[in-house]
């Protein structure tokens, strides 16, 4: 039982662990996610500002740049949702297993439950058997 107890404990860190990473991939993600926002806002404004003025001829290499940026982005965030997935995946997993001890522990706990109880009420039986013989033999 004690072998039960500490794979549950374990699987219960593995989980906690497990969920803890996926959080911090989570944040990085929507961090990400505003970088890419605010790149695109910013690349609209200077494309707004400047588009036709005195310095348009340099709008064409910001805007590449920017957009190679935007791209990059992409790749990290796209990398980090699939990392994410696995993890999603691992965690699915380590929480079948998790469930599959406690269901173990709980049986074995059930089946220590009716041992008692049998235990229990076999000394009862003989207990009242005796009540009963030793009034019978007093009568």
């Amino acid at each position: 039982m004690k072998a039960l107890k500490t794979l549950i404990r374990l699987h219960k860190k593995q989980l906690d662990d497990l969920l803890k990473k996926i959080n911090n991939l989570e944040e990085q993600k929507n961090q990400l996610e505003l970088t890419l926002q605010k790149l695109e806002d910013e690349a609209a404004r200077e494309l707004e500002q400047y588009c036709g003025g005195q310095y348009a001829f340099m709008l064409e290499k910001y805007l590449k740049n920017a957009e190679n940026r935007r791209q990059e982005l992409f790749s990290r965030i796209n990398k980090i949702k699939e990392q994410i997935q696995l993890l999603r995946n691992e965690l699915h997993n380590k929480f079948a297993e998790l469930k599959k001890f406690e269901i173990a522990l709980q049986n074995y706990l059930n089946k220590e439950q009716k041992l008692l109880k049998a235990a229990e009420t076999k000394f009862l039986d003989e207990f009242n058997t005796n009540q009963f013989t030793l009034k019978q033999a007093k009568e």
